[in-house]
């Protein structure tokens, strides 16, 4: 039995030596192959830890712009209202000041760059109050609070034709609210400013126009038909007249109807 098993012995080892020999020589090639996956995992994560870091980092940067945004809009709404306080007040320089450092957050606001404009020609610096118009008039060529502003200017200015001009593009323009009536208080000041330049002609068409759909403004009716009058239209002023006075038959709105009767050069009924 000895000897069979020491004969066996030698057998075992060169099976042994053998199959030592072949896992060797097949493993070598997976041993690289897992260095290599290895490496590419390490690279791998070490990308991904970047990505992680990076998209920290863009949403740190996100949260802190909006918490910015948040704060600037709170600035600005505080600095509007100072400077519309400060209108009221009749600090137009202030108003000026606060108005430009909102623009800083919006500088596209055209209704903030309106009220800017108003501080401006109230605090008398008509020549930056119309360039701040002009621009204005580029973006919105039909906006009638703009050409209105302008037609204001250029008639402080002596600028007759340019006035006109833009008082008839105010009067055919558009208005955020309340249009119709805009309109006829924008032509009620036209014919003011025709008047006043004797061009009564003009005038009278313009009135008239405005007498074919009378608003039902009280203050502004009498001062149709005490325009119509200076124009030498009598007969018009009148029926606006009634008009007054089918607004306010007790006679306690703006004249009563004995002075409407004297006003249009008719007798009293």
């Amino acid at each position: 039995m000895l000897a069979m098993a020491s004969n066996a012995a030698p057998e075992r080892r060169a099976v042994a030596h053998l199959f030592s020999a072949e896992i060797t020589k097949t493993d070598s090639l997976p041993v690289r192959r897992r260095l290599s996956l290895l490496c590419s995992t390490r690279e791998v994560r070490i990308i991904a830890l970047a990505a992680c870091i990076l998209m920290a980092a863009a949403t740190s940067t996100s949260l802190l712009l909006r918490a910015l945004r948040h704060h600037e809009i709170i600035v600005s709404q505080q600095l509007l209202d100072d400077g519309n306080r400060a209108m009221i007040a009749g600090q137009y320089g202030v108003a000026i000041k606060d108005f430009h450092a909102v623009l800083a957050f919006t500088p596209e606001d055209p209704e903030l760059r309106v009220r800017l404009a108003q501080a401006l020609v109230a605090a008398g610096k008509l020549d930056e109050a119309k360039n701040d118009y002009v621009g204005l008039r580029q973006t919105s060529p039909d906006s009638g609070p703009v050409n209105l502003q302008l037609a204001r200017l250029q008639a402080k200015n002596g600028g007759f034709s340019e006035a006109e001009s833009y008082y008839r593009s105010a009067v055919a323009g558009s208005w955020p609210t309340d249009a119709l009536a805009e309109r006829q208080r924008t032509r009620v000041e036209l014919v003011s400013f025709l008047v006043s330049h004797d061009r009564l002609s003009e005038a009278r068409s313009e009135l008239r126009a405005l007498a074919e759909n009378p608003p039902d403004d009280l203050p502004l009716l009498t001062e149709t038909a005490s325009l119509l009058i200076k124009v030498g239209d009598p007969e018009h002023a009148l029926a606006i007249y009634q008009r007054v006075l089918a607004i306010r038959p007790d006679g306690q709105g703006e004249v009563t109807k004995t002075q409407l009767c004297n006003r249009s050069g008719r007798p009293a009924i």
